[in-house]
């Protein structure tokens, strides 16, 4: 049992002097290397004498090969630059020279198991390489994972939950990353598959969470500032989107006030549906396909094709084949009890020429303009006519010169829409009255 016990120590010297650069001959013996073996006594011996040594590690007939187990129980050191009295601290397994490399070369060559080979790297072996820790897959020669030199403390962390921290031992999430300043993730694309290179960057700070488009000038589209509320945007799983509320119940769903900010020239490229708020008269457009529309709050939003008076019934004719029939009279009798105290009131006199006339005006009601046609007699020194509101403030005045039939035409810019009365003032005297609608 000794004897095994010596022949195994015996190998693992061998083992140990040609990993330290001994040159070991065909026999099993370094060069000059002539061991004692003395197996007398209690123990076996193995003297080496103090001879000098030459290496030549490219002649395979001179490796060491044991076809057993071999044991250590102190530390290994491999490499041309092991000494004699090596420090290894708490170093099991020492590597030491000047391009260090552990080679896993499998050999496997039966179909279906894997045989890739890989290899641990430490650092560049030319002068100015750079210095890191690497596994490359030496079958394909390319490094998968580099760790460089200089890299912080938990620089990417793996705790026992299996949460990964950057820059964090303590990650909170599955994915933690930490950073004194703008904490973020790169998402570039770049031109290997076709594609257009693009990059964008998922980021935070003490003034916003953002996404920025880094290949066009660093847009930032989308941002989100702290302190923001619950359900400041909402995207439901129907497509309903929600401002300010978790609950929305159409396409678009604001809980709260919205405001359009007003533009002095309209979208060039509309589409249906399109709208803006005019920033020239402050009104909200639509587009309805082919021309800019204004919505207004108080109107249907349909045109007013015409308008007819008959005796006291308005009827109103709107797009698409509706009409309107307003009965006016009501109004009309408490507008003429109106103007008949208001005379009294100012002591208007009745025009006692009796050949004087005033027609109704035409259209009535009015949209643009509206013509009214009267008759002046030639005896008649000073005529106007003129207009008044409701409560018989007078509108407008109109100085007429010429005497027999005339018309007189009032501009829609003359009236705000409304009911007004007109009549003839001749030499102070007045005519009968009409009255006169004008809508928008």
């Amino acid at each position: 049992m000794k004897t095994k016990l010596f022949s195994f120590a015996v190998l693992l010297i061998f083992a140990v002097l040609h990993s330290s650069g001994q040159n070991i001959n065909g026999n099993g013996r370094a060069s000059g290397f002539n061991p004692t073996i003395n197996n007398s006594g209690n123990g076996a011996q193995l003297t080496v004498p103090a001879q000098a040594f030459t290496t030549d590690n490219d002649d395979p007939a001179k490796d060491i090969m044991n076809n057993d187990d071999v044991i250590i129980t102190g530390s290994l050191g491999v490499g041309f630059d092991c000494v004699d009295g090596e420090a290894f601290g708490f170093n099991t397994v020492l590597l030491k020279e000047n391009n260090l490399r552990i080679k896993f070369d499998d050999t496997s060559l039966s179909a279906g198991f894997a045989a890739n080979d890989w290899t641990l790297v430490a650092n560049e072996t030319s002068s100015g390489g750079a210095n890191y820790f690497a596994i490359e897959d030496a079958t394909a020669a390319v490094i998968p994972f580099k760790l460089m030199a200089g890299a912080p403390a938990d620089a990417l962390y793996v705790d026992s939950t299996g949460s990964v921290g950057f820059n964090t031992a303590l990650p909170a999430l599955a994915l933690h990353t930490k950073k004194g300043d703008t904490p973020g993730l790169r998402l570039e694309q770049d031109a290997s598959s076709g594609w257009t290179a693009q990059s964008w960057d998922i980021a935070g700070n003490e003034s916003n969470f953002f996404v920025r488009d880094v290949t066009n000038g660093s847009l930032l589209p989308f941002r989100i500032q702290p302190g923001s509320p619950s359900n400041s945007i909402v995207i439901k799983a129907d497509g309903n989107v929600g401002i300010g509320t978790w609950a929305p119940t159409e396409k678009l769903d604001v809980n709260g006030s919205m405001k359009l900010t007003a533009i002095l020239t309209a979208p060039a490229t509309p589409a249906e549906g399109s709208m803006y708020m005019d920033g020239n008269d402050h009104l909200l457009k639509y587009y309805n396909g082919t021309q800019w529309n204004t919505v207004s709050p108080d109107t249907d939003e349909q045109d007013l094709v015409a308008a007819t008076l008959t005796g006291t019934t308005l009827q109103i004719d709107i797009e698409n084949g509706t009409s309107v029939s307003v009965d006016l009279y009501p109004l009309l009798a408490d507008l003429e009890a109106r103007v008949t105290a208001l005379e009294a009131t100012i002591g208007m006199k009745e025009n006692s020429k009796s050949t004087a006339a005033i027609s109704q005006n035409s259209p009535n009601p009015f949209v643009n303009s509206t013509t009214i046609p009267y008759f002046i007699p030639s005896d008649v020194q000073t005529a106007s006519l003129t207009v008044y509101d409701v409560k018989g403030v007078i509108i407008n005045e109109y100085p007429i010169s010429n005497r027999g039939t005339g018309n007189l035409i009032i501009d829609k810019s003359e009236l705000a829409a409304g009911s007004y009365f007109y009549a003839l003032i001749l030499d102070g005297a007045k005519s009968e009255s009409k009255i006169m609608i004008r809508v928008d």
